[in-house]
């Protein structure tokens, strides 16, 4: 099985390719999707981000804009709200080891060992 990364930046068509390949049958992980289930009303993360940040929770919902805010250019505030978020998402499927972050044989264009 092949594996494939989705990057770019705001509207540059993830979500259309996403919805192609997904139409095609091959399976998609939208880690968007998973973000907000990990912050969902009720969560612990969501408790943990209010605890922290109480201002970006409102009505037992994240004010995304809000937090952007408070996170955008604090380095340390964006590692506290990592801290809380990325333990919560789970491990990703297929990450593989720090040294080795896929799964098969290394691309023949890397000089890395």
């Amino acid at each position: 099985m092949i594996t494939v990364g989705l990057t770019g930046g705001i509207a540059s068509g993830k979500s259309t390719v996403a919805r192609t390949l997904a139409g095609l049958g091959v399976p998609v992980l939208d880690l968007d999707q998973v973000a907000r289930e990990v912050v969902r009303p009720g969560s612990p993360a969501l408790a943990e981000i209010a605890a922290r940040w109480p201002d970006v929770v409102r009505d037992g919902h994240l004010d995304r804009r809000a937090l952007g805010a408070r996170v955008a250019e604090a380095p340390e505030a964006r590692r506290e709200l990592e801290a809380i978020t990325h333990p919560a998402s789970g491990p990703t499927p297929r990450r593989g080891s720090p040294r080795r972050p896929w799964p098969g044989p290394r691309p023949r264009w890397s000089k890395r060992p």
